[in-house]
């Protein structure tokens, strides 16, 4: 059928591919999962094909400057089984246990990260914030790109997405954001590429992970190792695309970083964003 498509519906809806990648946390709460369903994938296009790598544990309580805090929430298999099958990927990877993706000859060190005038509250015990990032969207881009050969087929855009997040109004569609021609996001909670940049969504965890022998260079938070990935892959990379109508959603609306979540998007006014993310 794919293949099948014309020019006409291939425009209106092109074929997306999107990376689901993240920890599960808030994903077994139907407001989440189904919000991912009819605001993202289904708004995206009719053509949208989901590949998620699912995590079921989760670190310690996380402290961010000005952020403040929020709480882990592990979750269990039988937790996401209804939140998977209304997703219906593609591709199905749950992470039971921690997968290591950390190259130890790669240090992030405090000293770099200020050096660069990066955050550095990725470094050191806890650069596994980071890698434990940019490393499974790396690997999930490249079962894409499996998919791709096996079906005979090219994606016409590749997103990645966060399992833990409300989409509390549909997405823009992916032909507005590819005819942007440019590297979309709003920092590590929705990104979008159009095909030809797509390279930037592995680029700089393979570097580091194959060719980093010392103190690492790149990007020092999830969006900046992105960023810099994307231009190496030669898109333009604009500022956070805060049109994006999507907030994390926490434990708790009383977590203090839960507000700074629904001011990072300007879709909606914070108030009203809180309401519809936690109901």
């Amino acid at each position: 059928r794919v293949n099948g498509l014309t020019t006409e519906e291939r425009r209106d809806n092109p074929l997306v591919a999107v990376c689901l990648v993240g920890a599960a946390r808030t994903l077994p709460i139907p407001r989440v999962y189904k919000s991912i369903r009819e605001n993202l994938t289904l708004a995206l296009s009719r053509n949208t094909y989901l590949f998620a790598h699912i995590k079921l544990w989760d670190c310690g309580v996380k402290k961010q400057p000005f952020h403040g805090y929020f709480r882990p929430i592990n979750v269990s298999e039988d937790d996401i089984t209804e939140a998977i099958r209304t997703l219906d990927p593609v591709s199905l990877i749950v992470e039971k246990e921690r997968i290591e993706y950390l190259n130890p000859s790669c240090p992030l060190t405090l000293e770099y990260a200020k050096k660069s005038k990066q955050w550095g509250y990725m470094t050191g015990k806890e650069a596994d914030r980071l890698v434990g990032n940019i490393g499974p969207t790396a690997d999930c881009y490249r079962a894409v790109e499996a998919f791709e050969r096996e079906a005979g087929i090219q994606f016409d855009a590749v997103a990645k997405a966060r399992p833990d997040a409300v989409w509390f109004l549909p997405s823009p569609t992916a032909r507005e954001m590819i005819d942007r021609d440019a590297f979309t996001y709003l920092f590590d909670i929705f990104m979008f590429s159009p095909r030809k940049y797509a390279d930037g969504f592995a680029l700089q965890y393979e570097r580091y992970r194959d060719k980093c022998n010392s103190t690492w260079t790149g990007g020092y938070f999830p969006e900046a190792a992105y960023s810099q990935g994307f231009k190496e892959a030669g898109a333009t990379v604009p500022d956070h695309y805060r049109k994006l109508p999507v907030a994390i959603r926490r434990f708790s609306k009383d977590e203090s970083s839960a507000e700074w979540q629904c001011h990072k998007t300007h879709a909606l006014p914070p108030k009203k964003c809180l309401e519809i993310v936690y109901g």
